[in-house]
């Protein structure tokens, strides 16, 4: 008898020990991984505020805040792609609206078509269609865009400026004026950091359009212009000139190192998109105040954009978790409490309306794309694929060592050549 109690003790040992390896995972339905690479003051401060609006409505749900530091995004890719197709996504994921979105992640068949969000949240009126446009693929939507970035921005410190009694400059001729009498008094007029390549390509997308008309520099995305022209060659000229007046250790800053030179008065300007200003500000720094900025000058006439967004891959884990993240990031609430920090303006139109929650420089930028020509930016995935931007770097880095404007003029009309659809 005691042998069969021993038998029958030692079944439910095991049976339970059986069911502890076994069970799911704690918590595995009160999670959500959401994948970025936010890491920069102010992309940080802007998620977090993201994270505090989900948190309110889901306070049961542990957030896994999954960022990788670096590139633009470029690091964060690679990383995102071995995870993809391993069969290991994130619950949801912060891409750029564009080609790259589209070539990456749509056309493939990693997303889920999230129209059914759009539709129960009644949203599709919201938001601008020219960004609609860019995350939908055969009657699908694949993403929820979360602000409108403008890139064509020159920033500069408001301490140097007047103490020098030099006005920010509004065209080309006053630009060449202002550098000049910046470097007359031993201040470093532009700071650049293109440790990771893209911020020389930044610079350089400025300049095409202020340069170019708006179907000029449209063109050169879909073969409607050439890149081996005269226009061009005074485009490479300039950004020649200027790049003369840049901080010598340009290639061993990134963005934000070179946003801070400006901040400590080592350099007076930098042109970089307006989630520098959410840099400024989570640094302490008031618009109006201790900065100053201007559209790119000779390009006050456009507005040069991409748009963040969130997209939900098929297989995700914790995906009832990652489509209420959509929901947020969609939302009024959601998008009030983000752009403030981020230094871009909302998406959502009715957001948009509501200037008086933005600061001086978003209430300007929201007026401008209100009234301005919007092209898609470069550099920061709207208008062309990865691997025409990643040939756009290189061919902009060998420029500034060679300064070969006819060799360079041929190598962006071939580089075009061999990417245009």
């Amino acid at each position: 008898m005691k042998q069969y109690v021993a038998i029958g003790i030692l079944l439910m040992l095991g049976v339970g020990l059986l069911f502890f390896f076994l069970r799911p995972p704690a918590n595995l339905g009160n999670k959500l991984e959401i994948f970025s690479w936010w890491t920069a003051m102010g992309e940080e401060e802007a998620l977090s505020e993201l994270y505090r609006v989900y948190r309110e409505h889901n306070p049961e749900v542990e957030i896994i805040n999954a960022t990788v530091v670096g590139g633009m995004g470029s690091k964060a890719r690679s990383v995102l792609e071995t995870r993809m197709a391993g069969n290991n996504p994130p619950d949801a994921f912060q891409v750029l609206a564009g080609p790259s979105l589209m070539k990456l992640w749509i056309k493939p068949g990693y997303l889920e078509d999230i129209s059914f969000i759009y539709e129960q949240n009644n949203l599709l009126h919201l938001f601008p269609p020219e960004i609609i446009k860019k995350l939908s693929y055969r009657g699908g939507i694949f993403a929820i865009p979360v602000n409108i970035h403008r890139e064509n921005v020159l920033w500069y410190n408001k301490a140097l400026f007047e103490r020098y009694g030099i006005a920010p400059p509004r065209s080309t001729e006053d630009l060449y004026a202002v550098l000049e009498q910046l470097a007359a008094h031993g201040i470093t007029p532009l700071a650049v950091g293109d440790s990771n390549h893209w911020p020389a390509l930044h610079l350089f997308e400025s300049i095409l359009v202020a340069q170019l008309s708006a179907e000029e520099y449209q063109g050169l995305w879909n073969g409607g212009s050439r890149w081996d022209t005269r226009e061009m060659e005074a485009v490479l000229r300039q950004f020649r000139d200027v790049f003369d007046y840049v901080n010598s250790d340009h290639a061993a800053l990134t963005w934000d190192e070179a946003v801070q030179y400006m901040i400590d008065g080592k350099c007076a300007m930098t042109v970089m998109g307006d989630f520098a200003e959410g840099y400024l500000k989570a640094k302490g720094l008031i618009p109006n105040q201790h900065f100053g900025w201007v559209p790119f000058p000779g390009s006050e006439d456009k507005f040069v954009m991409n748009s963040d967004t969130f997209a939900l891959p098929k297989g995700a884990v914790h995906r009832e978790n990652a489509v209420k993240w959509l929901e947020i990031a969609a939302s009024k609430a959601g998008q009030d409490a983000f752009n403030p920090k981020k230094g871009s303006i909302p998406a959502r139109k009715d957001s948009r309306s509501d200037i008086e929650r933005y600061d001086a420089y978003q209430q300007s930028s929201i007026r401008a794309f209100r009234e301005q020509q919007i092209l898609g930016s470069v550099t920061h995935g709207t208008v062309a694929p990865d691997a025409w931007r990643n040939e756009l770097y290189r061919i902009i880095d060998s420029f500034i060592v060679n300064k070969d404007i006819p060799l360079t003029k041929e190598k962006l009309q071939a580089a075009a050549r061999k990417h245009v659809d």
